[in-house]
Order: C-alpha cells, then sequence, then structure tokens
C-alpha cells in the first residue's frame, strides 16, 4: 500500500515529530533515552483486534535526516517494512507513505486477503494521520 500526501510543514519537522515519537517509544521500552539509529531493535506488546496482546519487534532498516525513515515491524503473524519518504515542495513537503506486507508462511494467503479487502480503509487511515501530523506541528509552532 502506498500514500502520497501534500502537507504544508517542512520536512525538518515532519522528520522531528516522527523522531520524537520513535525516541518516546525508544525510552518507554528499552528503558534507556537514545538517539535512534539504522539497526536498533525494541519489542513491545500492541493490541489486536481481538482485545489481546501480540508482541511485535520493531527494527529501524533506515533513517535519513528530514528525507527517510524506514521501520519493520515483526510478528508472529508476519512482518511489516514501513516507510516514510519526505519530499520538500515549495510551501511544504510531499510525503509518500508506503506499507508492505511480508508473508510468514501459514498467514499470508489470509492475511494478504484481508490487506487486499482493507487496503481503503488502511489508505484512509493513513491520510488521516498525515493530516493530524499536520495539524499537530501548526498548531504547536508558536509553542
Amino acid at each position: 500500500m502506498k500514500v502520497k500526501k501534500i502537507l504544508k510543514v517542512s520536512d525538518q519537522e515532519f522528520y522531528q515529530v516522527l523522531i520524537d515519537s520513535l525516541k518516546e517509544d525508544l525510552l518507554q521500552y528499552s528503558k534507556k533515552e537514545k538517539e535512534p539509529k539504522k539497526g536498533m531493535t525494541f519489542t513491545k506488546k500492541i493490541p489486536t483486534a481481538t482485545k489481546n496482546y501480540v508482541e511485535v519487534t520493531f527494527e529501524i532498516k533506515e533513517i535519513i535526516e528530514n528525507k527517510k525513515y524506514t521501520s519493520l515491524v515483526k510478528s508472529p503473524r508476519g512482518n511489516i517494512l514501513s516507510s516514510y519518504l519526505i519530499i520538500p515542495r515549495d510551501g511544504g513537503i510531499e510525503v509518500e507513505y508506503e506499507e508492505i506486507f511480508e508473508k510468514d508462511g501459514n498467514h499470508y494467503y489470509n492475511n494478504k486477503l484481508v490487506s487486499t479487502i482493507i487496503s481503503p480503509f488502511n489508505k484512509r487511515k493513513i491520510n488521516k494521520k498525515l493530516k493530524m501530523i499536520e495539524s499537530f506541528i501548526i498548531n504547536n509552532r508558536s509553542i
């Protein structure tokens, strides 16, 4: 799944929000204040659709200041590679968000079918998330 969105914020502002969020996760789940770097991993429990929790491992695959952030989330059902590409534009940026599901043997076809069906909902969710990040940045510029 790929989503492209124009935002009225700078590449530095958008990147900083991503990194600040990542730093919070690193502090919360590794109990250490760290500067995010390629290859770093941490494990956390996230809620599932059935209100249970599953343990997942996050790995920073690529991190290029003000340009790109890619992470890999490993779960028992498979892996999700998520990437934010930040492209400066006049008056703002274009964000290309891409999410790739990597198969995991037994669950591949079921997950592929489900992800195809819910892809339009996920795209709306990502668009909404990007818009919320933009609003957060704009509303907190004067603070």
